[in-house]
């Protein structure tokens, strides 16, 4: 059982006194009676905040001494150093500068830096060296002045075509330096007539025609026309197929490949770049907008690096802006 009272008394010095039990616990509970009183004064807790306020306007009164103080060195510091020397703020922004045609390209750095595809075909057009796709270094055709006709006709006999006349055609041919003006130099110089004999009793013969060879207007045999211009039996064929569909150019390297992206699908990377590239962007991040807003048509990472390098010959160039206080300006700030 416990109990809870509260008496208040004066003592001899005129002070109030409250005695107030905190907790009393009887016998009976098992526990020795106890009974525990607290003081409290009226008259001392106005004395303690009255202190408490006194401690406060004292410690705000030496923040604000202490911040005055501060402000007036780091202001003294400011204009020492603003008269020994200029002070220098710099801010640095990003924007995206246009590449100029002769400046350095971005992108993968090629095996053969001065070896594009196009010169590449130009180098082989004109018999000269070059490397292929594959890296494989392909030196150029040389006449060869050491083979000589063992056929009836003996189309090597310097009487009926010497050894300068056939090295004269050999450059004549390969100074053409294009692909469509050796298809016609090829016709002009191939005849060919219907077959005079047939000797299988099939009406499907694969032989229809008979093909007469000539070099400066006398005829030779096979062989010889090959091997004067350095040229293979299907490199006659191809040229006049080519002629029978009145279609002379290089088709080479054309077909896309079918694992390859389409035309449709350039456009779209390429309008996407427009759209979305800006002095903070990076390539894979493009990349990967691009995968998520066209599911229905996804590149790969190489495929839109290659892109953005062939048609946008852009770079990101930290521009600096500096903002100078000089001395003058400081005096003025110290006259005033």
């Amino acid at each position: 059982m416990s109990d809870q009272y509260e008496e208040n008394f004066t003592t001899n010095e005129d002070q109030n006194i409250t005695y107030i039990p905190i907790q009393y616990i009887h016998q009976n509970d098992g526990d020795p009676e106890q009974l525990n009183f607290q003081i409290i004064s009226n008259n001392i807790f106005k004395q303690e905040d009255e202190i408490c306020e006194e401690a406060l306007c004292e410690e705000e009164e030496n923040e604000l001494i202490e911040t005055e103080d501060n402000t007036i060195e780091v202001l003294e510091s400011v204009v020492n150093i603003g008269k020994k020397s200029i002070i220098k703020t710099e801010s640095v922004s990003k924007k995206l500068v246009q590449l100029s045609p002769t400046s350095k390209p971005k992108g993968r750095k090629r095996v053969i830096s001065d070896q594009t595809r196009a010169i590449r075909k130009m180098r082989a057009n004109t018999n000269k060296a070059y490397v292929n796709a594959k890296g494989k270094e392909i030196l150029p055709k040389e006449f060869d002045e050491t083979f000589v006709c063992t056929c009836p006709k003996k189309c090597t006999d310097p009487k009926k075509l010497s050894l300068k006349t056939r090295r004269q055609i050999f450059n004549m041919f390969w100074n053409i330096g294009s692909y469509e003006g050796r298809c016609a130099f090829l016709n002009s110089c191939v005849n060919e007539v219907p077959k005079k004999k047939q000797y299988t009793k099939s009406e499907n013969s694969r032989r229809k025609n008979t093909r007469r060879y000539y070099l400066k207007g006398v005829e030779v045999c096979k062989l010889t026309f090959v091997k004067t211009l350095q040229i293979s039996n299907s490199r006659i064929d191809v040229s006049l197929a080519k002629m029978e569909n009145e279609n002379f150019t290089d088709e080479r390297g054309k077909k896309r490949s079918g694992h390859g992206f389409g035309q449709e699908t350039k456009e779209a990377v390429i309008a996407h770049i427009k759209n979305n590239f800006n002095a903070d962007s990076s390539l894979r991040g493009l990349w990967n907008f691009y995968q998520t807003t066209h599911p229905e048509s996804p590149v790969s990472e190489s495929y839109y690096k290659r892109i953005f390098y062939e048609n946008f010959n852009l770079k990101i160039r930290k521009v600096s802006k500096y903002k100078v206080d000089d001395e003058q300006l400081l005096d003025s700030t110290d006259s005033e």
